[in-house]
């Protein structure tokens, strides 16, 4: 009884105090590149195992990507595709953390491209495959 007393005192002579900002609800925009985000994450994770393991996605521990000659061709216009899709997204409709991460994902897609495409490197570097098979190669 005597907490409910001193607990009525305590607002006594304040001044009520202002309710939060409602939060606006997300825009369209917002709400398309939050599917469009997803989608390339999962996508990802389905088409690199490996990393999707070590990122914590335990449902893909043991199995391995596609590292056929086939397989990096399909790899590689996946992520043309996907560099497409995202590259068509209006940054000036998005909130800047998406605008952040529309570029961080670009640079993801770039630099895996790079690698598939310009260097070559699945078909010049032998050390290519020991990232997409050691687990100790991180």
């Amino acid at each position: 009884m005597v907490g409910l007393a001193l607990a009525g005192m305590v607002g006594c002579g304040q001044a009520p105090q202002p309710s939060a900002p409602a939060k606006k609800p997300p825009s369209q925009a917002s709400l398309q590149w939050t599917n469009l985000s997803n989608g390339f994450i999962e996508d990802y994770m389905r088409a690199q195992p490996f990393f999707a393991a070590l990122a914590g996605r335990h449902e893909f521990d043991g199995q391995l990507p596609d590292l056929s000659s086939h397989g990096i061709k399909r790899e590689i216009a996946r992520l043309h595709d996907a560099r497409t899709q995202i590259g068509a997204v209006d940054p000036a409709k998005l909130e800047p953390r998406e605008r952040f991460d529309r570029e961080y994902l670009l640079s993801v897609i770039d630099k895996d491209l790079f690698w598939l495409e310009k260097a070559r490197f699945p078909f010049t570097n032998p050390y290519w495959y020991l990232g997409n098979l050691d687990p100790t190669c991180t």
